[in-house]
């Protein structure tokens, strides 16, 4: 047992591997730190740790164990990645976009340049934010629906509404029915005054998906607060 090994190293991993499949994510995080003192210099132990931190909001330990896995075994797109998502943590949004802009590729690659660019446009670098989303469209092609959310998203984050418009149109026109982009259009419609657009949206929505309970409550507040049609909001 681990009680009878503790310095067994092999078998506290296994432990700890099985405290973690068990969504026991504190009680993991623990048993991995005493892995790691029975082999400080593995990489893969601080990988780990690194991202349990993150995940338990432990901000500097998260970057700690990062760090010396960079100085242990360089520079990767993953290590970048969350060494971004350990800063965002921190609210330090200018560090976090620096070590997002170092992810050129692998599976972290579309979640660091999204989030790059919203934080790009949370310090006030709206066009920087936006050029960054149209290259991604073009490098992910595939990834276009989610792009044109992003983009809306940060638009209507900072309140330019009509510009958020412009880009579900552009999204809508590619993909017509697309429930996301039509909710998108829908609030920022009903926020530049366009009632019937919003509702006609939304409705687009709940006509193909009739217990949709976003789009129900969103079309219930859009007619409560900018119609008097309150029968037809509270129903």
């Amino acid at each position: 047992s681990v009680r009878r090994l503790p310095k067994e190293k092999d078998l506290r991993f296994a432990y700890a591997q099985a405290i973690l499949g068990a969504k026991r994510v504190e009680q993991a995080y623990a048993q991995f730190k005493q892995v790691l003192a029975l082999s400080p210099d593995d990489g893969d132990i601080l990988f780990t740790l690194g991202v349990l931190a993150i995940n338990l909001n432990y901000a500097d330990d998260a970057e700690h164990y990062l760090q010396r896995d960079v100085e242990l075994q360089g520079r990767s797109d993953e290590l970048s990645y969350f060494l971004g998502q350990t800063l965002d943590l921190k609210k330090d949004y200018h560090g976090a976009i620096h070590y997002y802009s170092l992810v050129e590729g692998g599976q972290y690659f579309f979640d660091a340049r999204v989030r790059r660019a919203d934080l790009q446009a949370k310090e006030g670098h709206l066009a920087t934010a936006r050029a960054g989303l149209h290259n991604l469209r073009v490098l992910m092609p595939q990834r276009r629906v989610d792009i044109y959310l992003a983009e809306g998203d940060i638009l209507r984050q900072a309140e330019k509404y009509d510009e958020a418009l412009a880009v579900y149109n552009h999204g809508l026109g590619e993909f017509p029915d697309n429930r996301d982009l039509l909710y998108g259009r829908a609030f920022v419609a009903a926020k530049v005054g366009k009632i019937d657009m919003a509702e006609r949206d939304l409705l687009n929505i709940i006509q193909r998906d009739p217990n949709n309970a976003e789009a129900l409550n969103a079309l219930g507040y859009t007619l409560a607060d900018s119609t008097n049609r309150y029968e037809e909001a509270l129903k």
